[in-house]
């Protein structure tokens, strides 16, 4: 820092405060330089030169003395630094810090270890099967499209503890609905608000094999379940399968949830029977509707059509959609498959033991209330056989209120048809698809001649 100054010495400060004052007396000067808010002692100039912190530079010009000082104690915090001799010391050098090399192991297994990994998950997702479930031969998924979405959910499964008599008791959807509520076709029927009141239960879900035949069979095993369209379904579900007719299972609790919808190439994979039959299923019921929707949507606009332009889509044209259409669109990609995994959370041992009592005893009134069957009438016409409780077929449709025909059509006049044709009927559910039932119709003395 250097302060200047042309002025003669005198008694007053400086106007600028970064200049040093200077004080003179018998043509000498003496300076009082600013050190951190303090001031050096007043020094004759001489004395000043000797300062290692101060330069001073005088110079005359026309008679006035200018008078430069370079002020390093200012550059360096006004400090004074005493010199003193250095130590003889001698350094040790420190080794500089070695370079650490970081090894990264991964254990990766090989083919022969993978292979045997997935064939011990396989045995898992075969042995989930009952012995005693119904089987439908051609409508079974491949165990790479089951292992793809139980992986996630895990294969063990949730352990039940209870006696095995009272847990493989089945019961019938007709018990159910008499006894819990709801109608005997509906895969998530609605409870009336009385019952629900009674026994405080409105969470069933019934899921038919023969047509979710990866739906969960042994108790607290995991499966999957299909649908027409994505839906969330939040909570826990208690869970009941279709082992044969009137044999429902209860398997545990449920939570379902969303999982990766069937690929173009998994569908393709499918037995052309299953195939057939989805298609029909979504063409027939009301349930179908969307899929339709985004079919003819597709077919008009040429390309993958928006929510809004599917909802556009009128009714007519919605039920104009045949069956090899949607058959097309599954094979091509333009519509999939919901698929649901269904992991077991918990048991309901009250329950079951609840179904265990009961059925048994309702089984038995309601067979003791059929009436006795006569060879013949007093008009020498055979007297119609009356049907008990049980007897009345509670997996088939005997009304099809999602139907997408028109037309109403009475029901002894569709039995009439039906007979005549002597096929076997496949039956729908209202408003999921919940199972395939095939009913012959015929009797011992009238057989079915194909």
């Amino acid at each position: 820092m250097v302060y200047k100054t042309a002025k003669e010495p005198s008694d007053k400060e400086s106007e600028d405060a970064n200049l040093i004052d200077f004080f003179g007396d018998n043509g000498k000067y003496e300076v009082k330089a600013p050190k951190k808010g303090k001031h050096l002692d007043l020094k004759p100039v001489h004395e000043l030169k000797n300062e290692p912190f101060c330069k001073i530079t005088e110079t005359k010009h026309e008679g006035i003395a200018e008078l430069s000082i370079l002020d390093t104690a200012a550059d360096c915090d006004g400090r004074k630094i005493k010199n003193e001799p250095q130590d003889d010391v001698n350094y040790l050098s420190v080794p500089g810090s070695k370079r650490q090399r970081l090894i990264l192991e991964v254990v990766v297994d090989t083919w022969f270890d993978f292979k045997r990994k997935r064939d011990t998950e396989y045995e898992k997702i075969k042995k989930m099967k009952n012995p005693k479930a119904e089987k439908v031969k051609g409508m079974e998924f491949s165990l790479s499209i089951l292992h793809d979405r139980l992986k996630d959910i895990g294969f063990e499964g949730y352990e039940v503890n209870l006696d095995q008599d009272v847990r493989d008791a089945v019961v019938s959807r007709l018990f159910m609905s008499n006894r819990y509520g709801g109608n005997t076709q509906d895969p998530f029927p609605k409870i009336r608000a009385e019952l629900v009141a009674q026994h405080g239960m409105n969470d069933f879900m019934y899921v038919n094999v023969m047509f979710h035949p990866q739906g969960p069979q042994l108790p607290g095993k995991p499966g999957i379940f299909l649908s027409p369209k994505p839906k969330v379904r939040p909570g826990a579900w208690r869970v009941l399968t279709r082992l044969q007719s009137n044999e429902w299972l209860f398997v545990g609790m449920y939570v379902v949830q969303l999982c990766a919808s069937l690929t173009r190439e998994e569908w393709n994979s499918l037995e052309p029977k299953v195939r057939k039959t989805w298609a029909h299923q979504i063409q027939k019921k009301k349930w179908g509707g969307d899929i339709r929707a985004k079919i003819v949507a597709r077919r008009e606009l040429g390309r993958k059509p928006t929510a809004a332009e599917c909802e556009a889509v009128p009714k007519s044209q919605r039920n104009a959609v045949s069956s090899d259409e949607i058959e097309k669109a599954f094979d091509a990609g333009d519509v999939q498959l919901s698929v649901s995994t269904m992991k077991c959370v918990g048991y309901d041992e009250a329950f079951q033991r609840q179904l265990w009592k009961e059925f048994p005893i309702w089984s038995k009134k309601s067979k003791s209330q059929v009436q006795p069957t006569t060879s013949s009438t007093a008009g020498g016409r055979k007297r119609k056989r009356a049907d008990s409780l049980e007897s009345q077929s509670t997996d088939v449709d005997s009304k099809d209120e999602g139907s997408n025909t028109t037309g109403h059509t009475k029901p002894a006049k569709q039995a009439a048809i039906r007979s005549k044709k002597a096929v076997p009927r496949i039956s729908y559910v209202d408003e999921e698809p919940e199972g395939l039932v095939y009913t012959p119709r015929g009797t011992k003395s009238r057989p079915i001649h194909i």
